[in-house]
């Protein structure tokens, strides 16, 4: 677009370029022959025919003869433009993804073969933009700064469902835990939490004279957040000085809620017999007893403002005459992260699967992002 006649006059604009795109693709990853009904090798079912023996087999799926391909629709729109002589360069994104035919497994009217059965139940939209800047912020002689910035925004949202009914997945695990703490609903984005909402803990004393703890909730049962962000940022920045060289990356995550499991185990009632944290010895000492899993108690902020890497280095000589170039350099991997959440990483899923669909934004001692350090040289010969 740079070159048309209209943009002869906007002469800070270096180059200018506009994008767009569509495309169907489908989803693959089903496993082969959902469609038919299998079979099983059961031994019960044995038996001997002309004196040999033949294996029996039953029927363990179910079959579903007007199976369609989950497809999904995406228009692209984008600009690209740079300034300065192209020195800086912003990208701008627009899409609309629709993915129709959703395939998930969904309960069997009893009595069948199987509790579940692969099934188209629905669509599902996401809409979002994204923009980036980068360029180099100075350039000079002995010094180099560049930076880049991004920022993502995305929605999700189930637009239909089979008869409107509900799905519900996102396995609760732990002491006692049982049930589901995620729901599909119609007007509502993958990854919503659904369950009680808390409100208080109150103190009281039983028909026995003992103290109690008992949990609080509002009526009925409620959606409770979404573990999918609003917004990520990503923050990219290089300096050279000399003979010097600093890089590092900055990431972000905001709006989103994790459920802490953890947290809720430990809390439940494990005392006198099993090891808490600290706010269990304390609920403990007043009387508290089993928690109530799928609620908003456990529910925290999974906003975040991670450090992911970092790296220092330094270009040396050392005997020219047999090595080129030579460079030192430190790294440092997950610095630090800035978050309310309680738990040791808010960047974790516990990865369990209820009817087809894997949870979101579950952290049930999962292991967290590890901190390492790296040493390097490099020597060119």
């Amino acid at each position: 677009m740079k070159e048309e006649g209209f943009m002869q006059e906007f002469n800070w604009i270096s180059d200018l370029k506009l994008r767009v795109g569509y495309g169907i693709t489908g989803n693959q990853d089903i496993g082969n022959f959902m469609y038919d009904k299998t079979y099983n090798v059961n031994s019960r079912f044995a038996t001997m025919w002309n004196q040999q023996l033949v294996t029996g087999y039953e029927i363990s799926g179910i079959s579903n003869p007007n199976l369609k391909w989950e497809e999904t629709a995406q228009l692209n729109i984008g600009i690209d433009y740079g300034f300065a002589n192209n020195r800086f360069r912003r990208v701008i994104d627009f899409y609309r993804k629709v993915t129709s035919n959703l395939l998930l497994e969904v309960d069997a009217i009893q009595p069948a073969v199987s509790n579940k059965f692969l099934d188209n139940v629905g669509e599902m939209t996401n809409t979002g933009i994204e923009f980036s800047i980068g360029g180099n912020a100075i350039e000079k002689e002995d010094f180099v700064w560049n930076s880049g910035f991004n920022i993502a925004y995305n929605k999700n949202e189930i637009t239909k469902l089979n008869e409107d009914r509900d799905i519900f997945y996102g396995t609760i695990s732990g002491k006692g835990g049982g049930g589901n703490l995620q729901i599909l609903r119609v007007g509502e984005s993958l990854g919503t939490f659904y369950g009680r909402k808390f409100t208080a803990m109150k103190e009281g004393v039983d028909g026995e004279g003992n103290k109690t703890y008992t949990e609080e909730f509002e009526e009925g049962e409620h959606i409770l957040g979404n573990a999918l962000p609003k917004v990520t940022l990503g923050f990219t920045n290089s300096f050279t000085y000399k003979k010097f060289d600093l890089a590092f990356v900055i990431r972000s995550s905001l709006g989103g809620k994790i459920y802490n499991n953890t947290r809720a185990e430990l809390q439940n009632g494990r005392l006198p017999n099993m090891n808490t944290n600290k706010e269990g010895a304390a609920d403990y000492q007043k009387g508290a007893g089993s928690i109530t899993y799928a609620s908003s108690r456990w529910i925290e902020n999974a906003s975040f403002l991670r450090l992911d890497n970092m790296t220092i280095g330094y270009n040396f000589e050392i005997f020219p005459k047999v090595i080129k170039s030579a460079r030192v350099s430190a790294t440092a991997q997950n610095l630090f992260v800035i978050t309310s959440y309680t738990g040791y990483d808010p960047e974790v899923n516990n990865q369990t699967r209820s009817g087809g669909i894997n949870s979101l934004g579950v952290d049930y001692c999962s292991y967290p992002h590890a901190r390492t350090f790296l040493l390097g040289l490099n020597l060119n010969f």
